[in-house]
């Protein structure tokens, strides 16, 4: 009477099967690298974008304080507008306290 055994792998199979394995960690390990610069580079894309940003930013707010100078804003005021400073008599000094108003009454 014949008895079945158990059937083995054939030494090929875990031949493919180890050999399978290797491509496939060998593939992973080449994505992870790539994967790895890709990201290496858009980080250094950005941190450039960042530090073009700061430089427009600086810049802008240089530009921004000499449009706020009260010599330019002056200096508009006379050539553009054609305004001059008020002549002494023009002043009028106007109180904004309460004591001053109820002291008047």
């Amino acid at each position: 009477m014949k008895r079945n055994l158990p059937s083995r792998p054939s030494p090929w199979s875990s031949l493919v099967l180890v050999l399978f394995l290797i491509v496939c960690s060998v593939f992973l390990i080449t994505w992870t690298r790539l994967e790895i610069i890709s990201l290496g580079y858009r980080i250094g894309e950005r941190a450039k974008f960042e530090r073009e940003l700061h430089e427009t930013n600086k810049a802008l707010r240089i530009k921004v304080a000499g449009l706020r100078s009260p010599a330019r804003l002056q200096r508009l005021a006379r050539e553009r507008f054609g305004l001059v400073p008020p002549a002494a008599d023009q002043v009028v000094l106007i109180s904004t306290s309460r004591k001053h108003d109820s002291a008047k009454e």
